[in-house]
């Protein structure tokens, strides 16, 4: 194959002043608030022995309760509008304690609010929209970039909430972020340290081999981004097989849901993910292109928060700015049998210059 398509590597290295700073998306594991309820009495201490025994075992009857709970619970909270589930989750308001951008406190108007099915209501830094902006970069180093502390409310916690901590997830300003499929998570009590490269591929269209596509230009579809594309293609065999949609997918909502209480129901959809994992793709959802994503250097160790009550509700990142930047262009020479067989690729790599 090296010999029917020689490569052609060409390098380039520029130097960037400024950079255009990512958007930084947080969510809480919780996405339902429960009740505050008043500690009675004194707080007891469990021996580790417990851990070691089980006096009272589980038996099926509990497990399927509780099942059957959780089962309840997804159904309400799917069946809420929007409105209903910005009420009764956290106020993203109140998930945001500190902020500083560039060691000043972050403007309120560079934040905005989204929600999420998985994580429940959950604040962006930095979006792009028609009154802001990106905000751009030009020093590197920790203190120069974004420092946030996040108030968890732990002591708020459903009881189906099985972790406490926060979800966070570095994008591109114009790009909607996806908590279940990118990012990192941040456990309560700890600081964490981020360095970042971003890094751009461009790809080529059709009639190129690799089809790429441009999915915010693409005609024809309501996909916004690649993995969109897979779950709309997901809940179009859904809907063929099941006459019902994944409503936990978020795409396609205007069709009929699927009981999550319905067993004949659950087990269509996870039919319908087997064939598709066996006998697919079917799903024309080629790379995207241009394609833009941010490549963690460094992700220190989690550091210990000493400052009193902040053990179990609070988390702080720090998102601090890489900015140099290089450019390849990697050239796939075609084969003379096919005269589409050509694919021409720009990686570009962006840290920066730190003013003296």
């Amino acid at each position: 194959m090296y010999f029917l398509y020689p490569i052609v590597f060409t390098l380039e290295v520029e130097q960037a002043k400024s950079l255009e700073f990512p958007a930084v998306s947080i969510c809480n594991f919780n996405r339902l608030r429960q009740n505050l309820f008043t500690v009675v009495g004194t707080p007891l201490l469990f021996s580790e022995r417990r851990g070691l025994f089980y006096c009272n075992k589980v038996n099926d009857s509990e497990r399927n309760e509780i099942k059957k709970s959780m089962q309840q619970y997804l159904v309400e909270y799917y069946e809420m509008n929007e409105e209903r589930r910005l009420m009764n989750g956290h106020n993203p308001s109140t998930l945001k304690q500190k902020c500083f951008f560039h060691e000043r406190s972050c403007p309120q108007n560079r934040f905005t609010y989204f929600q999420n099915l998985r994580y429940g209501n959950c604040i962006t830094f930095n979006k792009h929209n028609k009154e802001n902006e990106a905000l751009t970069v030009s020093d590197v180093g920790h203190n120069t970039g974004l420092i946030l502390e996040i108030n968890l409310q732990s002591m708020l916690y459903h009881l189906s909430t099985e972790a406490i901590g926060a979800r966070v997830v570095i994008h591109h300003p114009n790009e909607t972020p996806s908590p279940e499929d990118q990012g990192f998570n941040a456990s309560p009590g700890t600081e964490i340290s981020v360095s970042l490269r971003q890094s751009i591929m461009y790809r080529l269209p059709t009639p190129f081999r690799d089809h790429c596509v441009d999915y915010e230009r693409r005609q024809g579809s309501s996909a916004s981004n690649q993995k969109d594309c897979v779950r709309t293609c997901i809940q179009t065999e859904n809907f063929a097989k099941c006459n019902c949609i994944d409503q936990t997918l978020n795409v396609m909502t205007n069709l009929t849901h699927c009981s999550l209480t319905n067993q004949t129901q659950m087990c269509c959809l996870d039919d319908v993910l087997e064939t598709l994992s066996n006998y697919g793709p079917f799903c024309c959802c080629p790379q995207p292109y241009p394609f833009l994503w941010f490549t963690m250097l460094e992700l220190e160790i989690p550091k210990p928060i000493t400052t009193s009550g902040t053990k179990y509700n609070h988390c702080v990142a720090s998102v601090p700015s890489e900015i140099p930047m290089t450019v390849g262009e990697i050239i796939n020479s075609p084969d003379k049998t096919d005269p589409y067989a050509q694919l021409k690729t720009k990686i570009i790599s962006l840290w920066g210059e730190r003013k003296t």
